[in-house]
């Protein structure tokens, strides 16, 4: 992302956290104002502040969503130094999303690879090994625990039989998969 990129999403996310912010706070004055608002102004006060507060919360999500839309858009298209599809052109986005997902699942399996062939392994050596940064390794493991391929122990991750299990039926579900898109590709005029 370059700086300017950078400088836009540091303003629009300053926005986000403004209007945020003006929600929580608006909406502990209009309890104070129920209090404390002399009686005849009282109930216009309040009904204008609950107003502001409803419209400031109804279109909140749909900014914050805009701008996680934006930064997807300008995220970087760079990944261990290859140019990703998009920026040439052969991808949509939701073939793009499929390509990122199928990334994430290559790094989860090749962790998963890594725990089994020198377990028990904790997130340095992990990170070392695949030369990934310690958040992806963390992400990854939590990932598979959460999966059951991976347990931790207090030396680090240890492999569980349902990794076996996974590996042993890998490469037949990756062909199926290939079949798949073999058969989309086929189908497309």
């Amino acid at each position: 992302m370059d700086a300017e990129t950078k400088e836009l999403l540091r303003l629009k996310f300053y926005k986000l956290a403004l209007q945020l912010n003006a929600v929580i706070l608006l909406a502990a004055l209009t309890v104070m104002a129920l209090f404390i608002a002399p009686e005849p102004y009282r109930f216009p006060v309040v009904l204008a502040m609950i107003l502001l507060v409803a419209y400031l919360a109804i279109t909140f999500p749909r900014k914050y969503h805009e701008t996680k839309a934006w930064l997807y858009e300008h995220a970087d298209t760079k990944k261990r130094g290859q140019k990703t599809a998009v920026n040439r052109g052969s991808f949509t986005g939701m073939l793009k999303k499929m390509k990122d997902e199928i990334e994430l699942m290559s790094r989860h399996i090749e962790v998963a690879r890594t725990v089994v062939d020198h377990q028990p392994i904790g997130i340095m050596k992990l990170s070392e090994l695949l030369a990934l940064p310690s958040h992806r390794i963390r992400y990854s493991l939590h990932v598979l625990e959460q999966m059951g391929y991976i347990r931790a122990s207090p030396d680090g991750a240890v492999a569980t039989s349902q990794a076996s299990r996974m590996f042993a039926d890998l490469d037949n579900d990756l062909e199926d998969l290939i079949g798949m898109l073999t058969a989309m590709k086929k189908t497309n005029p």
